[in-house]
C-alpha cells in the first residue's frame, strides 16, 4: 500500500458500495490505513460482508459500519448514504463500486441479464450519486464521488454486448455531472480499470493474463487518481486508447483479434456463440 495519498484521505467520512471484496474492499482498507474518521461499507454478500468488516472493526475500533444492501433498490440505496452522512453530518468520499459482470455470447443475453447489468452498473451509481450530492451541497469542504466503471466503458470488446454498453452509460453520466457541480466543489472521477484479478473476473472463467494487476496496485494507482481529482482514471489505457482511436482501422483490427480469442474460449466452453 503506497502511504504516498494518505494525506487526501485522513479524517474523513467514506461510503464504499460493493465493499465485501476485491476494489471495493481496497478502498476501504486503504482509507482507514491512511487515517479516515469512519468507513461505511455496504454489500449483496452477507457473510462475505461481515467476515471482512468485522475484520476491519478489531484493526479500527470505532470506524467502520456495514450494512447488507440491494444497491438496485434506490430506497436501500439512500438508506445507506444517508445513514453514512448522519452519523457525524459529514460525508466526504462516495465510492460507487458495487458491479456485475458477463463473458458470453450475446444469444445467452436474455432480457433479464440487461436489466441486471444496468440495474446494478448504472441504475445503482445514479442513485448513490444523487444521495450522496445533496448532502455534500450542505457542506463547505463539498466531496468526491468515485464511480467504478471499466476498460470495457470506453472500449466495445466482444462478447460483452450487454456489459460494454451499462459502463459506457456510467462514463457518460460521471463526466457529465463532474462539469455541472464542478462549480459546486463536488469532485467526480470515473475509474476505468483493465483486467484487475477480483472475484467477478475469475468468475467469468477467462484465463487471467501473466500481466493481470493485482488489488492492491490498482487500488493505489486509483488513489493517487482520486487525490489528484482525475477525471477519467484509467491507467496507462487512456494512451494506449488514444493510439488505438487515431488509427481506426488497427483499432478495427485489435478488436477482431480479442474477439477471435474469444471465440475459441467460447467454443471450449460449449458457449452457443454461432445460432
Amino acid at each position: 500500500m503506497n502511504p504516498e495519498y494518505f494525506s487526501y484521505f485522513k479524517d474523513k467520512v467514506g461510503a464504499v458500495t460493493g465493499a465485501s471484496s476485491g476494489i471495493g474492499l481496497g478502498y476501504a482498507k486503504y482509507m482507514l490505513a491512511a487515517g479516515a474518521k469512519a468507513v461505511f461499507l455496504c454489500a449483496r454478500g452477507k457473510d462475505r460482508l461481515e467476515k471482512e468488516g468485522g475484520y476491519l472493526a478489531e484493526r479500527y475500533p470505532g470506524k467502520v459500519f456495514w450494512e447488507t444492501i440491494d444497491v438496485t433498490d434506490k430506497k436501500q440505496v439512500e438508506k445507506f448514504v444517508d445513514g453514512a452522512w448522519s452519523k457525524y453530518e459529514q460525508l466526504d468520499l462516495l465510492f460507487n463500486n458495487a458491479g456485475i459482470s458477463h463473458l458470453c455470447s450475446v444469444w445467452e443475453v436474455d432480457d433479464k441479464l440487461w436489466e441486471d447489468l444496468f440495474n446494478t452498473n448504472f441504475w445503482s451509481v445514479k442513485y448513490g450519486v444523487f444521495a450522496a450530492i445533496k448532502h455534500m451541497l450542505q457542506q463547505k469542504t463539498g466531496g468526491h464521488i468515485v464511480n467504478t466503471a471499466s476498460i470495457s466503458g470506453l472500449v466495445p470488446y466482444p462478447y460483452q454486448a450487454a456489459y460494454c454498453p451499462s459502463k459506457f452509460a456510467a462514463v457518460g453520466f460521471s463526466r457529465s455531472m463532474r462539469y455541472e457541480f464542478y462549480e459546486d466543489n463536488i469532485k467526480i472521477s470515473c475509474v476505468c480499470p483493465p483486467l484487475v484479478d477480483t472475484t467477478m473476473v475469475r468468475e467469468t472463467g477467462m484465463p487471467l493474463p501473466d500481466d493481470v494487476l493485482s488489488v492492491e496496485d490498482a487500488v493505489d494507482y486509483i488513489m493517487k487518481g482520486i487525490a489528484e481529482n482525475h477525471d477519467l482514471i484509467c491507467f496507462d489505457y487512456m494512451e494506449r486508447l488514444k493510439n488505438l482511436l487515431d488509427h481506426v482501422m488497427e483499432t478495427d483490427g485489435a478488436l477482431l483479434d480479442n474477439a477471435l480469442a474469444r471465440r475459441k474460449h467460447m467454443d471450449a466452453v460449449g458457449s452457443p456463440w454461432n445460432r
